[in-house]
C-alpha cells in the first residue's frame, strides 16, 4: 500500500510534466495494452500483428456466424405456449383502420 500511495504521489507530481518519470509510465502503459501473441484454434500461437489481425478477425467471424445444426421442434416442444393462436395471430398482425385513429 505504501508503494502505491508513493507512486500516486510522485504521479501527482510530475505526471504530466515532460519528465522521465512520465515518459517511462507512458512506455509502460503502451506495452500493457499492446497483444504481444495469440493462440489459434489449433494451439499454435501467433506473433505477428498481421497474423494476430487475422486470427482476431475468424474468431469473431466463426463466434457470430450462424450455423443452421439442426431443427428447433425438439426445444419449441419443451417450451410452454401463453398464447393462445388467436391472441398470437392479432399481436402479429397489422392494425386495423380504426385501431389506428383509436391511438391517434
Amino acid at each position: 500500500m505504501y508503494w502505491k500511495q508513493r507512486g500516486n504521489i510522485k504521479w501527482l507530481k510530475e505526471g504530466d510534466a515532460n519528465t522521465k518519470f512520465f515518459h517511462r509510465a507512458a512506455k509502460e502503459k503502451v506495452s500493457k495494452q499492446h497483444i504481444h501473441a495469440i493462440k489459434k484454434h489449433n494451439s499454435e500461437w501467433c506473433y505477428t500483428a498481421k497474423e494476430i489481425g487475422e486470427e482476431a478477425v475468424s474468431f469473431f467471424k466463426n463466434l457470430y456466424s450462424f450455423e443452421h445444426t439442426g431443427s428447433f421442434d425438439k426445444i419449441l416442444d419443451v417450451v410452454p405456449s401463453l398464447l393462445e393462436e388467436e391472441d398470437n395471430n392479432r399481436l402479429v398482425g397489422l392494425p386495423g383502420e380504426l385501431e389506428v385513429r383509436e391511438a391517434v
